[in-house]
């Protein structure tokens, strides 16, 4: 996983250890659950690609596509993205989406490399709020993410399918 310095500060650059599959909201479960499909040469997830309503001829590349119908906000409705804690489950949420979804992507597109894109920004409105992306995409160039993680981006990490070969772990039993 490709991470920025930003996000790494927030959640630590071995995040993926510290995520179980409870990290992931309910409603992007069904997302993953419903898995992926290929349409007219995108990799996009089948349940996006239902409520997706933008026209596939108005693109004039398949990656332009896939960005459009796999990208979707991070659900933050129980989060303060105010404070460094809420920034920090925000990303934590995104990480451990995009990992279960390209961990579903590996078996349902082999061969097929897929990246997750995960961002944290201010919103534009009210920058002392942050709100949460995800996307995701086939590579323009072979094993070269189309996002490169750089400092000026700010709250971004990357991964492969590649990297999601185990899905994440049942969250530890409770007292």
């Amino acid at each position: 996983m490709m991470i920025s310095s930003r996000a790494s500060e927030l959640v630590g650059e071995d995040v993926i250890r510290t995520l179980s599959s409870d990290d992931v909201p309910p409603g992007l479960r069904t997302v993953i659950d419903e898995g992926w499909r290929v349409v007219d040469g995108a990799v996009v997830l089948s349940a996006f690609h239902k409520s997706y309503h933008g026209d596939r001829a108005r693109f004039t590349s398949v990656h332009g596509y896939e960005f459009a119908v796999n990208g979707r906000g991070i659900p933050d409705d129980d989060i303060r993205a105010t404070e460094i804690a809420g920034i920090a489950r925000l990303m934590r949420r995104g990480i451990a989406f995009a990992w279960e979804a390209l961990h579903r992507a590996r078996t349902q597109v082999p061969g097929v490399e897929v990246f997750g894109y995960v961002s944290v920004a201010p919103v534009i409105m009210d920058p002392e709020d942050h709100t949460g992306n995800v996307t995701f995409s086939t590579p323009t160039r072979p094993g070269i993410p189309d996002l490169q993680v750089t400092e000026s981006q700010g709250i971004i990490a990357a991964l492969t399918a590649d990297e999601c070969r185990l899905p994440l772990p049942p969250p530890e039993p409770g007292p």
